[in-house]
């Protein structure tokens, strides 16, 4: 079965020495291997979600209270809001000395197979019954699929696996203003994220008609973060043009929001 890819078009990670874990040929993770992902994240048992990152230096995040302050703290407001009253807390780094700096990887390009094979090289915390992590790789190259290099591909969600990457050529092309940038950076982690999560009718059941099927796991409302034509450098930079003019914190729409809340049996 091919993995799933589902792509963003344009505690504290501290990495040292790789660790391995099992990896099929197809670049799925072996489920059966007690080393494995773990629970699903939308498990009723998990009560926390833990964000490792991990970073090419040429591809490294925004962090630091620049122009728009702390970017991660959109993160926070989106993660906080996605699990709102549901006990589950969502741990994120902010800075660079809380995130793990891989080696030059000098690769040009990344197939989801490869991506799932850094993520066993190098990060440090796994899921278990209580906890899911989601392993976000900061990479100086661009996304391989089917052959064919994705130059508008921002990020991508590794099916169940809980691996994001993110892609820091296409970051590039956001735009010219670093504050568009800096926040069309973390308005594609949460995209990821929330796919991750199990956004959209993606292991987290849809409880409204708002999962558009054309385009697979995406919102209908082109409001949402999880709306599929946030999908290029474009369409996000303006996407964040909107956030930046409205000054709304939270991304996802209500109809995403409620399904989380259902899916952990939180009521109005």
């Amino acid at each position: 079965m091919r993995t799933l890819i589902l792509p963003l078009l344009l505690a504290t990670a501290c990495t040292s020495e790789p660790n391995t874990s099992a990896v099929n040929p197809d670049g799925s993770r072996n489920t059966d291997d007690p080393e494995g992902p773990g629970p699903e994240p939308w498990d009723a048992a998990v009560d926390a979600v833990i964000v490792e990152v991990d970073y090419e230096p040429a591809a490294e995040p925004a962090t630091g209270s620049g122009l728009g302050g702390d970017p991660w703290d959109l993160f926070d407001a989106n993660a906080a809001a996605l699990f709102a009253g549901t006990g589950v807390t969502v741990t994120a780094p902010h800075t660079l000395a809380q995130m793990g700096e891989l080696p030059t990887l000098g690769e040009d390009t990344f197939t989801a197979s490869r991506l799932i094979e850094l993520s066993d090289a190098w990060r440090d915390t796994l899921s278990d019954a209580h906890t899911s992590v989601v392993h976000v790789l900061y990479l100086d190259g661009r996304f391989e699929d089917d052959g064919q290099v994705q130059d508008q591909v921002i990020g991508v969600s590794i099916g169940d696996t809980g691996v994001v990457a993110m892609f820091g050529p296409v970051l590039d092309q956001l735009g010219l203003l670093p504050v568009t940038k800096r926040f069309g950076e973390q308005a594609t982690l949460i995209h990821e994220f929330g796919h991750a999560m199990g956004l959209v009718d993606n292991g987290v059941d849809a409880t409204t008609a708002h999962v558009d099927t054309a385009h697979g796991a995406h919102c209908t409302n082109d409001r949402c973060v999880m709306y599929w034509a946030n999908e290029g450098a474009s369409d996000m930079a303006d996407f964040v043009s909107q956030y930046i003019t409205t000054g709304s914190e939270v991304l996802f729409d209500d109809a995403c929001l409620d399904d989380m809340a259902a899916a952990h049996g939180v009521t109005e």
